[in-house]
């Protein structure tokens, strides 16, 4: 039988023709590649980060010993729950990007890299290995969930009707308990996605290359930029605060290094010249902020944020969220106590299910329908949205310079089309399902932040092509998003953009050589 297969084939003037310049054979043919060079890595190495708070920044010294190969930091925030109403908190989603405003690589007291914690979240998100995805964001407290009042007693009071109740949220009054069972202590990492690491979008897929050596380098120092406390957890109004001694009480930076063995280290450094610097591609970003302030009645907003960056852009990432305050934060601890937040109210209800028809058994069979909901916690009549889980819907997004059309946009789902290929932005909780699942009743999600690429590849140490914003006046980005009327927000656009860094290898100094 695969004689007579063999010989028909030989029969064919196409195959025949396709095989004139030789065949490939190289998937049957075994081959054992060189090995590798013996590496050490020596994980989680701490660096201490001294008198960092809220609204603050603060920065630690690297150590130099090896290859730098991954760096997170680990928080540990702390509070205690005071003596007004129990119930009233407010825990952000996606606490790992949250509680970061920025984090800069600084080398010779000059900031040569930064992410922000907005970016921080979507290139989280836009890990492409699941599991690992999943990892960092179980690590991060991405989705901490909190309970009424009435329910979150019951995970102090003996009961077993939540699972891994010493791990929930204690909400209760810190004058019911004596013995410290009010007090909070959260642990969790962010992951810091700078451009050598490895990583999807705007990070390397050759990170054994572009990690940094920092044997080579002068003092290489992280600065942490912090938010206020109320973009980590807040408490309800009133006289006496729910939440007390509200701090970061302790932040530590942990680095992981590649240590080859000497003799092997040796030709890796061969590559390095004392004569010339040695340079090469990696990324950086740079945001641009612009308030917006919605009128009477509207529902739908539009804005044009001018980008005035003469970078060399690989993309932008573009966001819209409700102004975060403190004052709205209160407002929705007070609504999570109640379960008005997140429609718990509906089911908890004595007279939930009613006579038949009436419209509680109604609001209580709607609620049922939707228990993916309950994570999620807003407040309709104001627009006010759990921090981290508050980016507005955009309905038409265009990008222009000079009037010419660089992209465009009509609808959210097209918009889609255009940013999950690269970003894995919407594999989570209501992917499979439809949009209405992922958001809550204002319209907000985590999953509302969109990446609009300019350059085929997604990874920083590739240059394919790019906007070079250098050559155009100005970029305008043009977003709609629906909003609730007289209320303010904030639109972000981050500019990834790529760049070019040179080490002097005699000084140990990180020049950034050009980025447009």
């Amino acid at each position: 039988m695969a004689n007579l297969y063999h010989e028909s084939l030989k029969q064919s003037t196409l195959y025949q023709s396709a095989t004139q310049g030789g065949k490939d054979v190289d998937a049957f043919q075994y081959d054992l590649p060189r090995a590798m060079p013996s590496v050490y890595t020596d994980h989680h190495v701490k660096h201490i980060v001294s008198n960092l708070n809220f609204a603050s920044s603060a920065s630690v010294e690297l150590s130099s010993f090896g290859i730098l190969k991954e760096l997170y930091i680990k928080w540990n925030v702390t509070w205690t729950n005071g003596t007004a109403t129990a119930g009233k908190i407010i825990v952000a989603k996606n606490l790992f990007s949250t509680i970061v405003k920025r984090v800069a690589l600084m080398n010779s007291s000059r900031e040569i890299f930064q992410v922000y914690g907005d970016d921080i979240l979507l290139k989280t998100r836009a890990i492409e290995d699941k599991g690992e995805r999943a990892k960092w964001l179980l690590a991060g407290d991405a989705n901490l969930q909190l309970y009424p009042a009435a329910v979150a007693a019951e995970a102090v009071s003996g009961q077993d009707h939540l699972p891994t109740k010493a791990k929930t949220i204690k909400q209760a009054s810190s004058t019911n308990y004596t013995d410290n069972k009010t007090e909070n202590n959260l642990t969790f990492y962010t992951k810091i996605p700078f451009s050598f690491f490895e990583g999807g979008i705007g990070q390397s897929n050759e990170p054994n290359k572009t990690n940094l050596n920092l044997r080579f380098l002068e003092t290489t120092r992280l600065l942490i930029e912090t938010n206020p406390a109320y973009y980590v957890a807040c408490g309800g109004s009133g006289t006496e605060q729910p939440l007390k001694d509200l701090k970061i009480a302790k932040c530590e930076v942990y680095a992981h290094y590649n240590i080859p063995d000497p003799a092997d280290m040796q030709l890796i450094e061969a590559q390095y010249s004392m004569d010339q610097p040695s340079s090469q591609l990696n990324g950086n970003t740079v945001l641009t902020e612009q308030g917006i302030a919605t009128g009477t009645g509207e529902t739908s907003h539009t804005v044009k944020v001018k980008v005035y960056n003469t970078n060399l852009a690989t993309g932008f990432t573009v966001m819209i969220h409700g102004d975060r305050t403190k004052a709205k934060c209160q407002l929705l601890a007070a609504a999570v106590a109640t379960g008005t937040s997140n429609g718990l109210d509906q089911i908890i209800v004595a007279d939930g299910f009613g006579a038949t028809g009436s419209a509680a058994a109604a609001d209580t069979t709607a609620q049922l329908l939707n228990l993916q909901h309950c994570g999620k916690h807003s407040i309709l009549s104001t627009g006010n949205s759990r921090i981290g889980d508050d980016f507005c819907q955009v309905t038409a997004l265009k990008v222009s310079s000079s009037g010419r059309v660089l992209f465009e946009a009509t609808d959210y789902k097209q918009l889609l089309f255009c940013t999950s290929n690269m970003t894995n932005w919407c594999d989570n909780i209501g992917h499979d399902q439809e949009v209405n699942f992922t958001m809550d009743r204002n319209g907000c999600s985590e999953n509302n932040i969109y990446y609009i690429p300019f350059s085929l590849m997604k990874n920083a140490n590739q240059l394919s092509s790019a906007l070079a914003l250098k050559g155009l006046s100005t970029v305008d980005v043009e977003i709609t998003f629906n909003c609730v009327a007289s209320t303010s927000y904030t639109a972000k656009v981050i500019t990834n953009y790529a760049q070019i860094t040179s080490i002097e290898t005699n000084s140990g100094r990180i020049i950034q050589s050009t980025s447009n």
